[in-house]
């Protein structure tokens, strides 16, 4: 079991590496359900796998999509939900996955409709206590940024006190946001350099999504009075404020000209 070995990495503090890639699962939700492998929480539909819990979502496996369009997921026991269960019509018909994007069969027919990204429900919308996601896909990749924030302990950090992983956090979570700053909301996405990701509660190694925020540098500097006394002190971010707001000047010029 190699513990010599793994005492003097601990004694010298090497990081301990967790597995982050995302076992893609799919299965019969009614089935697992039975076996009491599925549970409704408040942030989302979770399966118990290989002996952890995973989170994920839940969909209609075959639909009329000619007549009615692609089905929606799920991510909580919504009104929608509850409705098919008082009904007699939830049983056997769904999913759960954890996919950025599933099949779909037409109902009556043998035709199957692939890789479809679905929308999320609009009764989770309103009931989902969380921060939803609008897509299966973006449902996948904030599972690919809360494990990314999980593969190196906290203990490795960088010379500026993040996490050694915190390029690909952040870059997957600017992404994520479209390169849209979460409070002036001005679209970045050609000037991604400017979109920069705020750790709300000023922990630099808590990189859950509830944690994060995309902020222009802009809002970033002034995001609290610890910031601003830290931009007076760097001519660097000084020069890059003035780069961004030659970028704003130019960007509502150009909104401007479309409005004339």
């Amino acid at each position: 079991n190699f513990e010599k070995l793994n005492q003097f990495l601990d004694d010298a503090n090497y990081p301990v590496a967790i597995k982050s890639d995302i076992e893609v699962i799919h299965v019969d939700f009614t089935q697992k359900a039975i076996e009491g492998k599925i549970e409704f929480r408040k942030d989302g539909i979770y399966y118990l796998h290989n002996g952890y819990w995973q989170q994920g979502y839940m969909y209609i496996k075959t639909a009329d999509v000619e007549r009615f369009d692609f089905p929606k997921y799920h991510n909580m026991n919504c009104k929608t939900i509850r409705d098919q269960k008082n009904r007699g019509a939830f049983d056997n018909h769904y999913f759960w996955s954890n996919q950025k994007m599933v099949d779909i069969q037409q109902r009556g027919t043998s035709k199957v409709h692939v890789d479809c990204i679905l929308q999320l429900c609009g009764n989770c919308r309103k009931e989902f206590e969380e921060k939803y996601y609008i897509t299966t896909e973006d449902f996948f990749n904030s599972l690919e940024i809360e494990e990314e924030a999980n593969v190196i302990q906290p203990k490795d950090l960088d010379i500026f006190g993040y996490t050694k992983n915190w390029h690909q956090i952040s870059r997957k979570f600017r992404e994520k946001e479209n390169y849209v700053c979460g409070s002036c909301l001005i679209d970045l996405s050609d000037h991604k350099r400017f979109l920069e990701v705020h750790h709300i509660d000023l922990n630099k190694t808590n990189n859950k999504l509830g944690n994060l925020q995309s902020l222009c540098i802009e809002c970033h500097i002034n995001v609290d009075q610890l910031h601003r006394d830290n931009f007076k002190n760097s001519k660097t971010r000084q020069v890059w404020l003035q780069k961004f707001k030659e970028i704003q000047r130019e960007l509502s010029e150009k909104r401007n000209d479309k409005s004339w």
